[in-house]
């Protein structure tokens, strides 16, 4: 037996997902911390689909703070940013390439950046 879902259940939940927390998370598993980091809302998502999957992505750029002091270290740096609704984990999502996070940076996820793909066919 299995499950279909369509473009409309993606338009169904995707407005939960404008409050989410975005987190950034470094190689090592762990969320960043200090430096002037803090988590950023996710704020307004589209949604898109094809034959397979539903998208729902940033429809506005994420700005993290500059950075004050090394947050995450060339040795570890961001490899995954993570969605939050209070402290419930929603989704995490691995980045195409990690990235440092160092004094002077400021992480900026661009708008279509953060992608959560829901299969439409579930078995």
């Amino acid at each position: 037996m299995s499950t279909t879902l369509t473009q409309g259940f993606a338009n169904l939940i995707s407005p939960s997902f404008t409050a989410c927390q975005v987190a950034l998370i470094q190689q090592n598993g762990v969320e960043c911390s200090g430096g002037g980091y803090g988590r950023q809302l996710l704020g307004n998502v589209s949604t898109s689909s094809d034959t397979a999957n539903a998208y729902i992505s940033n429809a506005s750029s994420i700005v993290f703070p500059q950075a004050t002091a090394d947050i995450a270290s060339m040795t570890n740096p961001v490899a995954y940013v993570s969605l939050y609704s209070s402290s419930t984990l929603i989704a995490t999502v691995s980045l195409p390439e990690p990235k440092p996070y160092l004094n002077g940076d400021q992480f900026i996820i661009p708008i279509g950046g953060l992608v959560i793909t829901i299969p439409l066919s579930i078995t």
